[in-house]
């Protein structure tokens, strides 16, 4: 018995593992996008010239386009990435193993449970706890998985919008928009 729960303690630990892996890699692609989504921003008059001006009906229609899929692609990847840190965690209130059941419980209660648990009883809810933890740490995954498919298109499209937003664009009162692609105006 004591080796069968020592396994599964290393299968708990390797599971919150995960999740923790699923976390660091949902983070710093949350701040990519919020940092590719400030720099578009700073293109945003160029490509509104674009759109709305002299540049031709093809070129107008590709602008809007390519910045609705843009958006799109973004706020989908944005909300998988952000969801991993909303993992969705079954409470069955009786457990002494998971954290949260433990906190709803009364100090008493946890005490006398906790005191006429067995080693089945143990190793039951362990693994309740291993099988919970390793479908957050699925979803999670997955989560993170589709954001990241997701980011790929999406910084594909970031990168033409910021080179179309970079071309300079003449209005007809004359005024440019936009920055040269090499040097300053």
């Amino acid at each position: 018995m004591e080796q069968r729960l020592k396994s599964h303690y290393e299968s708990l630990a390797r599971a919150i593992e995960f999740t923790k892996m699923a976390d660091a890699k949902a983070g710093p692609l949350l701040a990519a996008h919020v940092l590719m989504a400030g720099a578009l921003a700073t293109r945003s008059s160029n490509l509104w010239a674009i759109a709305t001006g002299d540049a031709g009906v093809i070129q107008q229609v590709a602008v809007i386009l390519v910045v609705a899929l843009y958006l799109i692609l973004l706020a989908t990847a944005w909300i998988k990435a952000a969801c991993v840190f909303i993992p969705d965690t079954p409470k069955t209130r009786q457990s002494l193993i998971y954290f949260e059941d433990i906190g709803a419980m009364e100090l008493g209660q946890f005490a006398e449970k906790s005191s006429r648990m067995d080693a089945d009883e143990i190793e039951r809810q362990l693994l309740q706890q291993i099988y919970a933890v390793s479908g957050i740490a699925s979803d999670k995954m997955r989560r993170v998985r589709w954001a990241f498919r997701l980011s790929i298109a999406a910084v594909a499209l970031w990168i033409v919008l910021m080179a179309w937003g970079s071309i300079a664009v003449e209005s007809d009162s004359g005024v440019e928009f936009g920055y040269y692609l090499v040097g300053a105006k």
